[in-house]
């Protein structure tokens, strides 16, 4: 009789602790009230509950959709969403569990990742007197567009280890004095770019970390793969193992992915936006195969397997630290940095040319960068009528008689704000020392006017040092990027 007692007691036992340790259902924190969802698509959603149950998510606008938890708990549907709109709901059950998503909008999102200056918010970087133009305006302007633009702020979180399944903490917010004011401006001042023109709600998911490298935000076997050939069998060693982080920056292959893309990856979303170099700066004859290969990946970890997803980034910005000489290095690395889109498709970037300078690294400038990338979209991705975009290409580069003769793209017209001189050119001989060059912008062509310091011109060079004045754009705002004719090595 004593036995049957235990036996019952612990039989008991087991069932409460069953009951006890079975996961309540939850969606990923990535899903939330006032979250966008990726218009005319089937958007995955997705979380954990009891394994074995059945969920089912009901969207407001219409549909059922079933699926039975997987044995780890973890479950996943695809719900079709309509043409913009709002506000729905999404009511997901799992027997008696409910969870009901308010405030949410179909509309077109977007994934914004990199370093500072994608992570700078539009107040700006308070502590260090580094402000935003246009800060106050875009806060006030803010409050008229709560149903309009929508933010997903993902908090740092380094996985070194593991891809993380969810994100520590994370809610969408509704467009708002407060929110924009802490909002990446990059990415704010896109969206609103993009509503205005459009007039479709967008949602903005920042995925960024100041100071970072890009091996971090690369999945650990990509990184590793891309790596090869690129560097010595001992810097390869070092770069593909674990890198102590630096002033707390994680530094670690795969890092960032893992704890800050891995989580929400798959969430629908129509394409993104990029602005990260800087700490890179050093790979200047490869970070554009570094950035292809992250690329191709995160497409692929996003399910699009046909490039649909635009990847638009952004050259770094002049940049020269205080006291030191005013040398090559940025440019070498920009001109690097601008060879992607011959790497990969559907890719483009927009150029920083006369937006900073000086010693401060985060350009005060960003709705001008944005409006270039907004434009990128709504032309390449969006096709709206009338909307041209990209930098200038150089096409030609010829000497004659004391005179180069740059050709650019077909069709730009090339000019300077105010109808100032041309700025930025400079010209080498033998012996390889630049001085300034006049120079004279005129339809789709540049003349460059030799100086009598140069008997042998052997290079002409635009805007190629760290910290140039240079101010030519064409006539719809894409500054001009640096360039060079030479192919000399940077000493």
């Amino acid at each position: 009789m004593k036995l049957k007692q235990l036996l019952l007691v612990a039989v008991c036992t087991l069932v409460s602790l069953t009951v006890f340790a079975a996961r309540p259902l939850q969606t990923a924190k990535i899903f939330t009230d006032h979250m966008v969802l990726q218009q005319q698509c089937d958007a995955p959603v997705w979380g954990w509950a009891e394994p074995n149950a059945k969920v089912t998510v009901k969207p407001s606008w219409g549909g059922s959709y079933s699926t039975k938890v997987a044995d780890d708990g973890s479950w996943r549907v695809a719900v079709a969403t309509p043409e913009y709109g709002g506000p729905h709901t999404l009511k997901i059950a799992c027997g008696k569990e409910k969870i009901e998503l308010k405030d949410v909008y179909i509309g077109e999102v977007w994934v914004c990742s990199g370093q500072s200056n994608m992570e700078m918010p539009i107040k700006g970087f308070i502590g260090s007197n580094q402000p935003v133009n246009g800060s106050v305006e875009a806060c006030m302007e803010a409050i008229n567009y709560g149903n309009r633009i929508r933010i997903f702020t993902v908090p740092r979180n380094s996985q070194e280890e593991a891809p993380a399944a969810d994100l520590p903490s994370g809610e969408w917010k509704r467009a708002s004095y407060s929110s924009c004011a802490d909002c990446s401006a990059i990415a704010y001042f896109f969206a609103q770019y993009v509503n205005d023109a459009m007039h479709v709600p967008v949602g903005v998911i920042v995925s960024a970390w100041g100071g970072t490298e890009i091996a971090p935000w690369m999945p650990r076997d990509c990184h590793a793969e891309a790596l090869k050939g690129l560097v010595n069998d001992e810097e390869y060693s070092v770069r593909t193992g674990h890198i102590k982080p630096y002033k707390g920056r994680p530094r670690t292959a795969g890092a960032l992915f893992n704890g800050m893309i891995n989580p929400f990856k798959g969430y629908a979303a129509r394409g993104f936006l990029w602005y990260q170099g800087c700490s890179n700066k050093r790979d200047n004859t490869f970070y554009d195969k570094l950035q292809a290969a992250m690329v191709e990946r995160w497409r692929k970890e996003w399910g699009d397997t046909e490039s649909k997803m635009p990847f638009y980034y952004v050259l770094i910005a002049p940049f020269q630290r205080a006291g030191s000489a005013n040398g090559f290095s940025r440019g070498y690395f920009v001109e690097n940095q601008a060879k992607t889109p011959k790497l990969i498709s559907n890719c483009a970037y927009v150029s920083t040319e006369g937006m900073g300078g000086g010693p401060c690294i985060h350009p005060a400038e960003k709705r001008l960068v944005s409006r270039q990338l907004a434009m990128l979209a709504l032309d390449r991705t969006y096709g709206v009528e009338g909307v041209a975009s990209g930098a200038p290409e150089v096409k030609k580069i010829s000497l004659k008689e004391g005179k180069y003769t740059i050709e650019l793209t077909p069709g730009m017209f090339l000019f300077t704000p105010s109808n100032e001189p041309v700025q930025g050119f400079e010209v080498a001989g033998a012996d390889r020392v630049f001085h300034p060059a006049k120079a004279r912008a005129h339809a789709n062509k540049i003349t460059v006017y030799v100086p009598e310091e140069v008997s042998t011109p052997q290079s002409v060079r635009f805007a190629f040092r760290d910290n140039p004045v240079s101010n030519v754009q064409n006539q719809y705002g894409f500054p001009l990027a640096p360039f060079r004719s030479d192919d000399w090595p940077l000493k």
